[in-house]
């Protein structure tokens, strides 16, 4: 037995496909934040200063960041065809959790993920005696 009978799938067809019947990808819906340029700036050159000042190695420095972890949402993008100009919106849901993820600059201690959910006992762990993250409710 050899590879004689093996497949080769390629996206070349899928491609063709859509450009012959005329499907596109539109976005539904999107959101932008602006940053304050200047500010930013400012801050990555006052870091560095303190930084300096102080000898910190990058086992001593730490990031920390939270996002929003969306479990129950939709695609915000769709397969349509050329004729349709656009695609009605909907109302997303906002069932969420938050996750704050940390770690030095090294990347040699990373903290245990904390996951903020709106239950105190969620049903879901009902008969769960250990969770990889931290769990705390935001009441």
């Amino acid at each position: 037995m050899g590879d004689e009978g093996a497949c080769q799938l390629f996206d070349g067809w899928l491609h063709r496909f859509k450009v012959r019947h005329g499907i596109r990808k539109l976005d539904i819906s999107g959101e932008s934040k602006s940053a304050n340029l200047p500010s930013a700036e400012e801050f990555v050159d006052r870091f560095a200063k303190i930084v300096e000042e102080h000898n910190l190695t990058s086992e001593q420095i730490y990031n920390a960041d939270e996002t929003g972890l969306f479990y129950r949402c939709l695609p915000r993008t769709t397969l349509a065809s050329e004729s349709e100009g656009d695609v009605k919106g909907f109302k997303q849901s906002k069932d969420r959790l938050t996750v704050l993820c940390c770690a030095n600059m090294a990347g040699t201690h990373k903290v245990k993920l904390c996951v903020v959910g709106k239950h105190k006992k969620p049903r879901c762990f009902k008969n769960v005696n250990y969770l990889p993250v931290d769990y705390r409710n935001q009441r």
